[in-house]
């Protein structure tokens, strides 16, 4: 072999030799791509694995608090209701009270018109439940609602009486009893929506004992008839004596 057919012998295996080089070095930085690919998926796998449990995380923070929120607005609604509940037997038992009271005193016979010495006996102090309580209205039912401001109605007209006719000495007695019949129907009307849930049917208006028996002028004297010591009007049912 001489010098020129191994020059070129040379330059044919650094030809291979290169193309080879190429070829692996192709291979190579192919393998090196698909190392890196996978190395992406996989991190995106994990990145995405790692959303979705703080996610999930979230969802499940976020679940909590409205329970708990439920949970607070729950018993806050109880308390309303026990609230206006224990509110309306007390204006109930408050009523019941001076309404016994006024055929002992005022009728045939007697004083026709509350003195005005005692219509601050008679007036009814209310608490401001509703208004003192932010929220309170988007807690409770509507009926319920409505039946706290119809009893705040009432004894605001009881009180109006008192405060403009009883002070002028011109209240007749069967006015403010009926007055008082009109607050102690909203009373027990509250009682029963906070009790129950419902409205309570207001039975139809009759004149209770103790008007008729003013307006009747019966049982002049000091003593009440019989009936009215057994029985306490129709509207003042359910307080203690």
């Amino acid at each position: 072999m001489d010098l020129t057919s191994a020059q070129q012998a040379a330059a044919e295996v650094y030809r291979v030799l290169t193309d080879l080089g190429g070829f692996l070095a192709g291979i190579l930085a192919l393998i090196a791509g698909f190392l890196v690919y996978a190395g992406g998926a996989r991190q995106a796998r994990a990145v995405r694995r790692a959303a979705a449990e703080q996610i999930a995380a979230l969802q499940e923070q976020m679940a909590q608090s409205q329970r708990s929120s439920q949970d607070a607005d729950q018993r806050r609604r109880q308390d309303l209701r026990f609230a206006l509940a224990l509110e309306a037997a007390r204006v109930s038992e408050f009523v019941a009270h001076r309404y016994r009271v006024i055929p002992m005193e005022y009728g045939p016979g007697k004083l026709e018109t509350i003195a005005r010495s005692a219509c601050e006996t008679f007036k009814i102090e209310k608490a401001a439940i509703l208004r003192d309580s932010p929220g309170a209205t988007g807690l409770l039912e509507q009926d319920v609602i409505a039946a706290a401001v119809s009893l705040e109605e009432k004894i605001d007209a009881a009180n109006s009486l008192l405060a403009v006719e009883g002070a002028l000495g011109r209240l007749p007695a069967i006015g403010l009893m009926t007055a008082f019949e009109n607050v102690t129907e909203a009373a027990q009307r509250l009682r029963a929506a906070t009790m129950n849930g419902a409205v309570a049917t207001a039975e139809p208006e009759e004149p209770s004992r103790g008007v008729a028996w003013l307006r009747a002028g019966a049982g002049a004297g000091n003593r009440r008839p019989v009936a009215l010591e057994e029985e306490r009007p129709p509207l003042s049912a359910g307080a203690s004596r």
